[in-house]
């Protein structure tokens, strides 16, 4: 019974209750900054918890509780906002666990980025946060591309891409995965004869590709 009267804290300005069932942590914010106020409702929460047995009291808190953990995980998201999509490169760019990339390599990585944001923002307005972002909103971007007829090479590059902010952003995004890995990549034809000289949106893919600026620099002398 002891376990089942709860106690009030504060969170800011904020009371919150806080009482355990049966091996179980509720906390619910009581919306209030005042402490009278706040003691009343604890009073009327705690109620049926403590006029009922064990079995019941654990019934009653499951149903509080799922909204309940909702309700904290939304207060943190209020004082600590995750990730938005349209803040996201600005953040990858500043982040200190991303490749060392050339100058180069970053604004390829930068029009792939655009490519992707301004799909999103038109295909999905709705979805502002960068975990919004799932598995099937991934799928959806990759038959866009497809559709597209993009070259199985810009496509791995895209794909590559997306997977790299997510990864490197993780914590931002608070997410509870990486909704581009399950994105295979596309195997590129293999041309038995070539008739014509590559394009320069495939030599400047090849550049983009490039591992090292040493190995980006040979590329670049020998396609002159």
């Amino acid at each position: 019974m002891k376990h089942r009267t709860g106690y009030l804290y504060q969170r800011g300005a904020t009371w919150w209750l806080q009482y355990r069932i049966a091996g179980e942590t509720v906390k619910q914010s009581l919306k209030t900054a005042d402490k009278e106020e706040a003691e009343k409702e604890r009073k009327k929460i705690m109620a049926p918890l403590m006029a009922t047995d064990r079995v019941n009291a654990l019934a009653l808190v499951q149903a509080k509780l799922a909204g309940a953990k909702s309700e904290e995980a939304a207060a943190k998201d209020e004082a600590n906002q995750p990730l938005d999509i349209a803040g996201a490169w600005r953040a990858y760019e500043a982040a200190s666990n991303r490749p060392d990339s050339s100058e180069r390599t970053l604004e390829g990585y930068a029009r792939a980025w655009r490519l992707f944001a301004g799909w999103i923002n038109d295909k999905h307005p709705g979805k502002l946060l960068m975990r919004d972002v799932d598995a099937s909103t991934a799928a959806a971007y990759a038959q866009h591309l497809t559709a597209e007829k993009v070259s199985a090479s810009t496509f791995n590059q895209y794909i590559g891409l997306l997977r790299l902010v997510w990864r490197c952003l993780a914590d931002e995004i608070r997410s509870t995965g990486n909704p581009w890995m399950n994105i295979s990549k596309k195997r590129a034809q293999r041309l038995q004869h070539r008739h014509k000289a590559i394009t320069a949106e495939q030599f400047d893919n090849l550049l983009q590709a490039a591992p090292d600026a040493d190995i980006h620099d040979l590329l670049f002398v020998l396609g002159w």
